[in-house]
């Protein structure tokens, strides 16, 4: 399989702990492709030496197009957000790739999906106040981001570099979650729906705590709080940090976060004046 991720320096510890769950339950082996425009060469080498030594391969794709003044709305937001939009001409001997974001886990197998036949495929967002405020241009069901199967094929010959480029720009008033807003308007008419099992967003299992034992999700997408920010509220970031040991048992290069595991867990053993857990 192909994934595509499309990070910098910020999310360099992070993604291995993506890559190592994508390659524990989905045998074979993976090309992991990085689009990139502010990953040094350190981090490079040291994300190339840790995925040859989990026996996959790796490649490293400068991202050029001109985008600086293209708005990025949101405080855990980059540039990097609209990257993704321009692979199929960046990655032009791929054909399919799963694109994912830099907070997403892996817990089951991928197959299925992958071998979906789709021009992009997404789980459906219930997001009615982006349907309405979308509405002119024709959005009434409204996808997340965070996961999209693309067939980069199909897509290379739906449009080309300068004709998508001048179309976000075109747009970019309008869009509020700049990429995704984009994503919809641009392919409401090609996106197919995938069960939500494909991108189930973390903060609905304090909603509803049955449903990760239930549906058994198969990607799990950290929207908001980060599992490694100490102020992560959810019960479920056991997830996160049961695979985070595994690995740094594995290959002992994520000592950064367990230190701050260990760091939250010491926050939240604190007892304020009042007698409060804080």
């Amino acid at each position: 399989m192909n994934f595509l991720f499309c990070i910098n320096n910020q999310y360099c510890e992070t993604i291995k702990v993506l890559i190592y769950s994508l390659i524990t339950y989905n045998p074979g082996c993976h090309h992991f492709y990085f689009i990139y425009s502010n990953l040094s060469l350190k981090n490079q080498k040291e994300l190339t030496n840790y995925t040859k030594k989990l026996g996959h391969l790796i490649s490293f794709h400068k991202f050029n197009v001109k985008i600086d003044s293209l708005p990025v709305n949101g405080i855990n937001w980059s540039i990097e957000i609209y990257f993704r939009l321009f692979a199929c001409y960046i990655l032009k001997d791929v054909e399919k790739i799963l694109y994912l974001d830099g907070d997403i886990i892996c817990t089951g197998n991928l197959s299925e999906l992958y071998k979906y036949p789709c021009i992009i495929a997404a789980v459906e967002n219930d997001n009615q106040d982006a349907c309405k405020r979308l509405s002119t241009e024709g959005i009434t069901t409204y996808f997340n981001s965070g996961v999209f199967l693309l067939n980069l094929k199909q897509l290379r010959e739906m449009d080309d570099e300068n004709s998508l480029l001048n179309e976000i720009f075109s747009l970019k008033e309008k869009l509020i979650f700049p990429d995704q807003d984009f994503l919809n308007i641009k392919y409401k008419k090609v996106i197919s729906p995938i069960p939500k099992i494909y991108n189930y967003i973390i903060s609905v299992a304090e909603i509803n705590p049955n449903y990760m034992r239930e549906e058994k999700p198969i990607l799990v997408h950290y929207v908001m709080e980060k599992p490694w920010s100490i102020k992560f509220p959810y019960k479920t970031d056991n997830l996160y940090f049961k695979l985070l040991w595994h690995l740094n048992k594995k290959t002992k290069v994520i000592k950064l976060l367990i230190l701050h595991r260990l760091y939250r867990i010491y926050q939240l053993t604190l007892v304020s004046k009042e007698g409060r857990r804080i």
